[in-house]
């Protein structure tokens, strides 16, 4: 487990819209709050994925409130249930996600060789021990909000082989927004620790006494847009009015200064 990081405490810029080596080294740095990447997908591509997707049907996470429905798997519900039934389940998901894919579009390859082409690293999906792949990109639907959290392997998954990597973003690509003012994602310079465990409240929240006056940033869903942000600063989802459809899963930094894609 690597917890040897000393977390950042301020930005030194207030984002990027170039995904460059310098950028994203500077994102899992704790240096910028976010990148910000415009038509990565037509409004035409991002409709149609997600009208596959309500064929397919929606499920909710385990035991999380405010309710956060999605198509896909996370290590997130089965840290604490079974990482055995984690890696069977995603044959099966894998299945109806590929499904999706090939009646719209891929955002995932998409994504995953945009990377590769403009940081010039490896991108892959990591495996277990057994050699069984992990599931990478959830289509969520987050539109009654999100408590105040981090997303951080080392700290929150640490017997499994992602707590090995030495960063962790997410990216968000937005399929279907109701009303683009709404559902803002909100980011502080705040990153986690393992002292902040004993603000947790609940499942996955924190307590927002662990953001002591934190620099804030904020932005808002546009449909065919990606935001990059890094997941070990706190952050949460304001609750939208209507519909708020995306597309995402994380980035793992690894030693190897590689990057691998889970959810």
């Amino acid at each position: 487990m690597n917890m040897i990081t000393i977390p950042r405490t301020d930005w030194i810029d207030n984002g990027s819209s170039e995904l460059s080596r310098t950028s994203i080294s500077q994102l899992f740095e704790g240096d910028i709050p976010f990148i910000h990447l415009e038509e990565f997908a037509t409004p035409d591509e991002c409709e149609k994925l997600v009208l596959c997707a309500v064929k397919e049907g929606f499920s909710s996470y385990r035991g999380v409130e405010p309710i956060i429905n999605r198509i896909g798997n996370t290590v997130f519900e089965y840290n604490s249930i079974s990482r055995k039934e984690y890696f069977e389940k995603n044959q099966e998901l894998v299945q109806i996600q590929n499904r999706i894919f090939e009646a719209s579009f891929n955002p995932l390859t998409r994504f995953m060789n945009l990377l590769q082409s403009r940081l010039k690293k490896k991108v892959y999906i990591p495996k277990n021990s057994e050699e069984m792949s992990y599931y990478a990109g959830l289509i969520r639907r987050i539109e009654e909000g999100t408590l105040l959290h981090v997303d951080y392997a080392p700290g929150e998954q640490p017997e499994w082989e992602i707590a090995t990597i030495t960063g962790q973003l997410a990216w968000n690509l937005y399929l279907r927004i109701s009303e683009e003012k709404s559902g803002k994602t909100h980011i502080f310079n705040r990153q986690w620790k393992s002292s902040d465990n004993s603000e947790k409240e609940g499942i996955y929240g924190y307590n927002r006494r662990v953001l002591r006056d934190a620099k804030e940033a904020v932005f808002s869903p546009s449909i065919g847009d990606i935001f990059i942000f890094n997941t070990r600063n706190f952050h949460y989802v304001e609750p939208a009015e209507g519909e708020r459809v995306t597309f995402t899963s994380a980035i793992g930094q690894t030693r190897n200064d590689e990057l691998i894609l889970w959810s």
